[in-house]
């Protein structure tokens, strides 16, 4: 993948699927943006059917030279559409923006400055505050975990305890693309970051500020289910047991990490952890497996 020097520094990555109701706004507060550096924004359209990539277009039309417009054949699913984002990247850093959310005043600008101070600083997370769907600011505030201080065993385990907002934060592209971007499976986002916690640090700017805007009610473990494994794969798929898929790509990571042997055995020795952080989702599996073995039905 190129890393321009003559291109722009940042791309700001925006997926989107649906987001007629809020595009105008998040690309507006996109565009509000100063950044000391070059930047692009691309947006990744997932097939959507209700106006979003006209209302993208017109963006296009009025910032031919900073935006970019690349729409899916098809809904490719979440995961596959945010990899194009990465793989369509021209800049050195690469931002995700959430199509339905908003950034604080110079958003861009800090997680840029934070992350150029070292180049083995793989992501610069914000913190996050959540809003609902007028805008209006939850009592909801989010940080995340400041590695840069840790030796490689607890960067290890400061993402396996951590939540995934960090996922919204700046990337070094050259560090991310060392890894397996998210693989087509339930917790993807959370071991891209313990892969990435591998190779350099993650940071935390708290002054940068993601507004995650929440657009649906709270839900069930079951509900949560179906719908992830309708809006995650490229392709709709028979999916038993998916949580269990997870401690074994853990493993994977820990055996194709560039580590000294010591490290690895460290890091084999985090593993039964891995067991109890996912604990109840590995139960759940078994649980609504059996329930749709005595309806009958083994499809999600």
């Amino acid at each position: 993948m190129p890393e321009s020097n003559t291109g722009p520094q940042v791309t700001i990555g925006l997926m989107v699927y649906n987001e007629a109701a809020y595009i105008q706004s998040t690309l507006d507060s996109i565009l509000a943006q100063k950044i000391d550096a070059s930047f692009e924004i691309l947006i990744s359209d997932n097939a959507s059917d209700d106006g979003t990539g006209e209302m993208a277009q017109e963006y296009v039309q009025k910032y031919p030279e900073l935006i970019k417009y690349h729409r899916q054949p098809r809904n490719v699913g979440i995961i596959q559409n945010f990899n194009t984002l990465i793989h369509k990247s021209t800049g050195k850093y690469f931002i995700l923006a959430g199509a339905h959310d908003l950034w604080s005043p110079g958003y861009v600008n800090k997680l840029y400055q934070a992350i150029v101070k070292n180049d083995n600083i793989a992501l610069v997370a914000p913190k996050t505050i959540m809003i609902d769907e007028k805008g209006e600011e939850m009592d909801q505030r989010i940080g995340f975990v400041d590695t840069s201080s840790y030796i490689l065993l607890f960067r290890f385990i400061a993402t396996l305890i951590n939540n995934q907002n960090g996922l919204y934060g700046i990337y070094n592209l050259s560090i991310l693309r060392k890894t397996r971007l998210q693989l087509e499976m339930f917790g993807s986002g959370a071991l891209m970051l313990s892969e990435m916690a591998l190779i350099g640090h993650i940071t935390f700017e708290p002054e940068a500020i993601w507004y995650r805007r929440e657009v649906r009610e709270k839900e069930s473990k079951e509900k949560r289910f179906k719908r992830y494994t309708r809006v995650l794969y490229s392709k709709k798929k028979w999916v038993l047991f998916p949580h269990w898929k997870i401690p074994l790509e853990y493993l994977k990571v820990v055996f194709i990490a560039k580590v000294t042997l010591g490290q690895r055995l460290q890091l084999l020795a985090t593993w039964p952890l891995i067991f109890v952080i996912y604990f109840n989702l590995l139960a759940f599996d078994l649980v609504f497996f059996v329930k749709r073995l005595f309806k009958g039905s083994l499809s999600a």
